[in-house]
């Protein structure tokens, strides 16, 4: 197996974010990405270099408008508002939403731009963070199309994470969305792309992006968002709209269930999608879900995650894997090395 992975993504520092009415210092740390690159250099898996992509692998997962506003957000910031209230020591970050009833007009204002896109106080953007966010995707993309020219399966090291990005939307320490861009451009060979996201946290996001959609059908394994993380979505009731209907699954799960109840629920969910008859395969793997991990979600052990890659293996699909979360710092190579030993085992 080859896996991607830039170093620019190593400048990735949100620092500060602000959680529930406090702020504290991000999870998201640089040290992650040196964690996982090192577990998957030491599994032998042949490494490959980046070929940095422009905003057109963005086309049919962000709107025009948002790519726009996160391209040019810092700058405008420095332009607008830093002469009148200062540096922002936190990055740039919402303090107004259009949370209302009524359907909200795109405001001209920076200010009102950043409510309107940001969905929570987990992303700031800070001055590279775009360059940054666009070279995780970009990562993505490589590694899809090495699926693309032949290649059973790849591995793609993103930092940020996407999944809690959607058509015009980031937040939760993301950006843009890697696993869309992702299925996007394997859509270009398949007609129909699987897209299973096992993150702790719902991929809000991605679902976002393919709700009214049918060439994507996505799968999210998470704990339950009733109390949990993004909250508003990843209820089973959402099932997709439009072409999309039927075409979405959210599998909320109890939290600390462990190993069986997450086997069970993954081996359901594929299941159900078989009928989909997909040509390509990506997976949305975070391991947040881990049992030491600080997200306090589903205590999946590191058999689980090995189990959960031999299962993903069976499925015979030419695969795309892009990282998503993981917070156990000290673990996540861990957990990394446990599904793509699992995976590997089971392909050959």
């Amino acid at each position: 197996m080859k896996f991607y992975y830039s170093d620019l993504q190593d400048q990735h520092d949100a620092k500060k974010i602000h959680v529930n009415a406090m702020s504290r210092t991000s999870r998201d740390r640089p040290e992650r990405g040196y964690n996982l690159l090192k577990a998957v250099r030491n599994l032998g898996l042949e490494e490959c270099a980046v070929r940095p992509q422009g905003t057109e692998i963005l086309a049919g997962v962000h709107s025009p408008r948002y790519v726009q506003f996160l391209k040019t957000l810092w700058q405008r910031w420095q332009d607008e508002v830093v002469p009148e209230m200062g540096e922002p020591d936190s990055g740039v970050i919402a303090n107004v939403w259009p949370n209302q009833r009524v359907r909200a007009t795109y405001p001209r204002s920076v200010i009102g731009q950043v409510g309107f896109h940001m969905h929570d106080q987990v992303a700031p953007v800070r001055e590279k963070t775009f360059e940054i966010a666009l070279r995780s995707a970009s990562t993505a993309w490589c590694a899809a199309d090495e699926v693309l020219n032949g290649a059973s399966e790849c591995y793609a090291l993103c930092r940020p994470s996407g999944h809690h990005t959607g058509w015009e939307n980031c937040g939760g320490s993301t950006y843009l969305n890697n696993a869309g861009v992702a299925a996007q451009h394997l859509l270009s060979k398949f007609k129909r792309v699987l897209l299973v996201d096992i993150d702790v946290h719902h991929g809000n996001g991605t679902q976002d992006i393919f709700y009214f959609r049918n060439d994507v059908f996505f799968i999210s394994l998470h704990r339950d968002t009733i109390d949990y993380h993004p909250f508003f979505w990843g209820h089973d009731h959402e099932r997709g709209e439009g072409s999309g209907l039927g075409c979405n699954l959210n599998v909320p799960i109890k939290a600390h269930s462990g190993d069986d109840v997450f086997a069970a629920a993954l081996d359901g969910a594929l299941n159900t999608a078989a009928d989909f008859n997909a040509e390509a395969l990506v997976i949305s793997a975070g391991y947040d879900a881990y049992e030491h991990d600080p997200s306090n979600g589903l205590k999946v052990t590191l058999n689980g995650f090995a189990n959960a890659g031999k299962r993903f293996a069976r499925l015979g699909l030419p695969t795309v894997i892009v990282q998503e979360g993981g917070y156990a710092v000290d673990e996540q190579g861990q957990c990394l090395k446990a599904f793509l030993n699992g995976f590997i085992s089971e392909r050959n």
